[in-house]
């Protein structure tokens, strides 16, 4: 029945859920304390780049970012060569509650370029890390200084340790944990590396 008859339409109802939850993932990006590390990094050629928190309105740049990686750099990243991706994946990356999950993207000319963010484990102290830039920006310094960056706000913010997974033969990856100065703990039984560091006194 419709609200001529008494009831209100079971549309209405999901339009309103919908909108109370945009309007909850919007109220904590808007947060003070999360748009603090708005911030902008500048190269040694000058070009200027800004981190800021990823905001649920860019699923269509998100997209469009991972869109343009290569082959070889989603399958570093996202272990799968796969080049199409679920919208829901995308929602998944733009919608967050900044608790558990903080992101952070790298944008050039309101284009993103790069993407970093973390997840808090079962163990509050202790989140999953995980960065990746665009091709074409890779090998500039922007990436192991947003890596650093994003590893500055998530000990600020109470973590403690920080764990990643690293495929075997991503030597670029492994060249900038290296110069960040943390080890990689073991070998997973997949041929994988896993890193596990302490950020208590990480310093950018």
């Amino acid at each position: 029945m419709d609200d001529e008859g008494g009831l209100v339409p079971q549309k209405f109802y999901k339009n309103l859920i919908y909108n109370v939850v945009e309007l909850m993932f919007l109220i904590a990006h808007d947060d003070p304390e999360v748009q603090k590390y708005r911030t902008t990094f500048q190269t040694h050629d000058g070009t200027k780049v800004l981190y800021r928190p990823i905001h649920p309105d860019d699923d269509d740049k998100i997209l469009e970012f991972y869109y343009s990686l290569s082959r070889e750099t989603i399958y570093f990243r996202f272990f799968s060569g796969r080049k199409n991706v679920p919208t829901s994946r995308i929602r998944d990356y733009t919608h967050i509650d900044y608790q558990k999950n903080f992101a952070m993207v790298v944008e050039f000319q309101n284009q993103i370029v790069g993407i970093g963010h973390y997840i808090i484990t079962d163990n509050p102290e202790t989140a999953e890390m995980a960065v990746v830039m665009h091709d074409d920006w890779q090998r500039k310094g922007i990436g192991t200084h947003f890596l650093k960056y994003i590893i500055v706000i998530a000990k600020e913010r109470g973590v403690k340790y920080i764990t990643a997974t690293v495929l075997l033969e991503n030597y670029k990856i492994m060249k900038t944990i290296e110069k960040i100065g943390f080890k990689f703990s073991k070998k997973l039984e997949e041929g994988d590396l896993l890193v596990e560091a302490d950020i208590s006194n990480f310093q950018m």
